[in-house]
């Protein structure tokens, strides 16, 4: 393998790292927004069922005699 062929090759594995590097962060990005977007969906269920679930376990905890 002569010096050229060898450069060429070298400059290859590194694009192919900076691309994989490049990859993971948007991978990474995606993940995030995922889980940002799922947490959102999941507060605003709970903060729609806590209220009511609060209410109903307090109720029955004031009529229980110990």
């Amino acid at each position: 393998m002569d010096l050229q062929n060898m450069y060429l090759v070298l400059k290859n594995m590194y694009l192919v790292g900076k691309l994989i590097e490049l990859l993971s962060l948007v991978i990474a990005a995606v993940a995030r927004a995922n889980h940002l977007r799922t947490s959102t969906v999941l507060k605003s269920s709970l903060d729609k069922v806590v209220p009511k679930y609060w209410k109903h376990v307090t109720s029955s905890s004031s009529r229980r005699s110990w």
